[in-house]
């Protein structure tokens, strides 16, 4: 009972302050609206990418036989290149994407993404990543006035409109008319990519999982689609690109061997021959065939680890050349150590982006300096891994060498020509069986690179959302009456609690605890 007749007293206090509740609701409402009016609605879109194993796909074709095994792709790495400045340049550059078009829509200005009765054709900014603002009036002749702040340039559609900023060139389709503007802004490729970015999350799908969801936030739902499906073809388009330099890497370095094998081939061959046609016939025994048989299996795997130790002397080459060479490293050669194998894959990586970037920015560009020193340090790492790689296999082929020699001071005891005749045809054997080993080698190298395929696949392609995801319009109005009624009950009760006079017998009553029984009203 005390409870109630507490709150009925604090009610008949409250209620005596009914406009503040009016008012503050009112004014809320207005801010809602006009809130929900001048903020314009972000649209959100999603797409999902599996990474493909390219063990799963018949692409580690090369030097598997080396015990070079390929690694399951480091999806971390993955989500950092589509996070990368480049394929985002790459998208904003290829669908212009750094021309905006807007049309005053009262208190905002409204996007216009898809076809702009204005567009711009050329921009050629004064300075490396100048910019311009400026609305465009036609005349309703072919001609239009360009308004840039204070200033007032006029033009023709077509041609050439030199401003204090740059160099101009705009289109029109004729459909807007004569007083009616449109608002243009040229950016520069960095600024566009910097904003998309900002408004881009790439993340795993799971801990298990070889999908990357991607997600992109934009005021225009379908430029965030063509930006994320854009995205998502430069990406696969590079890591093809990628996957065929090092192929090529490795046909190169494969052909360079094969000529000096051919070589040698031809001398074992004639030398052969000539011994062959020079004695009687010969004819192996047992024991001697056995001998033979043993030691080509010693001369295969010596000849596979100098096979291995001449492509890491190649790919150390490549990488005593400099910076000017700008050659790309055989990364399919798949080198079974971690850190060198990704230190392969990131130095071609990276060379790709100084090239782009190298078409854009001058020499002595801060960002071009910075990607020479990261190649620079990386190309230094390459090659303190080849050192101690090349040592252990050093290691493994004298222990191989030991055992030749061991079984070649058992030939011997072989007839002295015989002797001869295995060596022969076992010099012959060594040098054809790697002779073919590198022609098949190079054939799979060079199929390979015809049917490369992308990285990754699209399992769950963009769609073109018709909701935005903010500002959601409940929650806004919600937060508005939640507001709208907190304020002024906290300033009510600030009111009432600051107020010390007794105004009515119920007051008295609860302070005292002492019931009233009459009361004298007072007249003045």
């Amino acid at each position: 009972p005390d409870g109630g007749q507490n709150l009925r007293l604090l009610w008949s206090k409250v209620k005596r302050y009914w406009y503040l509740f009016a008012a503050s609701l009112l004014i809320a409402s207005v801010v809602a609206y006009w809130y929900l009016k001048v903020t314009a609605p972000m649209y959100q879109v999603e797409a999902q990418v599996l990474i493909k194993d390219e063990k799963s796909y018949g692409e580690d074709i090369l030097f598997a036989e080396l015990g070079l095994g390929k690694k399951i792709k480091n999806l971390e790495n993955e989500v950092l290149v589509l996070l990368s400045s480049p394929i985002m340049a790459d998208v904003v550059f290829k669908n212009s994407l750094q021309w905006r078009y807007f049309r005053d829509a009262g208190p905002v200005l409204k996007e216009i993404y898809i076809d702009p009765p204005v567009r711009i054709l050329d921009w050629s900014p004064a300075t490396s990543r100048g910019r311009v603002t400026g609305e465009v009036v036609p005349d309703g002749k072919g001609g239009y006035r360009f308004i840039v702040g204070e200033e007032e340039y006029e033009g023709e559609f077509g041609g050439q409109l030199i401003l204090p900023e740059g160099k101009l060139i705009l289109w029109s389709d004729r459909t807007l008319g004569a007083g009616e503007s449109i608002i243009v802004m040229a950016l520069s490729v960095e600024e566009m990519v910097g904003y998309f970015k900002e408004h881009l999350d790439v993340s795993i799908a799971g801990e298990e999982s070889s999908i990357l969801v991607l997600k992109l936030k934009d005021a225009s739902a379908n430029r965030a689609h063509d930006v994320l499906m854009g995205l998502i073809d430069a990406y696969n388009e590079r890591s093809i690109d990628d996957k065929n330099k090092g192929y090529e890497g490795a046909i190169r370095l494969i052909d360079e061997r094969l000529a000096v094998v051919t070589s040698e081939l031809s001398e074992v061959e004639q030398d052969v021959e000539a011994f062959k046609s020079g004695s009687v016939t010969i004819e192996l025994g047992a024991e001697a065939s056995l001998l033979m048989t043993e030691l080509a299996g010693y001369d295969h795997k010596i000849s596979d680890l100098d096979v291995q130790m001449e492509m890491m002397d190649e790919i150390g080459a490549v990488l005593s050349k400099g910076l000017d060479a700008r050659e790309y490293l055989p990364t399919n050669l798949s080198i079974n150590n971690v850190t060198l194998g990704n230190a392969l894959q990131s130095f071609n990586t990276l060379l790709a982006q100084r090239e782009q970037q190298s078409r854009k920015l001058g020499p002595d560009h801060p960002d071009l300096q910075l990607m020479d020193k990261q190649i620079e340090n990386m190309r230094k790492s390459i090659k303190d891994n080849l050192v101690s790689l090349k040592s252990d296999l050093r290691m493994m082929r004298g222990e191989s060498k030991q055992q030749q020699q061991i079984l070649s001071s058992r030939t011997r005891s072989l007839p002295r020509r015989e002797r001869q005749l295995v060596e022969k045809e076992r010099r012959k054997s060594v040098v054809e069986n790697l002779y073919l080993y590198l022609l098949q080698k190079r054939e799979e190298s060079a199929i390979s690179m015809a049917v490369t395929t992308s990285t990754g696949a699209v399992i769950e392609p963009a769609e073109i959302p018709e909701v935005p995801v903010s500002p959601k319009g409940s929650q806004v109005w919600l937060i508005a009456f939640f507001l709208g009624m907190a304020l002024p009950s906290a300033l009510t009760l600030l009111i009432v609690n600051l107020n010390d006079r007794v105004e009515d017998a119920p007051s008295i009553q609860k302070v005292t605890g002492v019931p009233v029984l009459a009361s004298i009203a007072n007249s003045r």
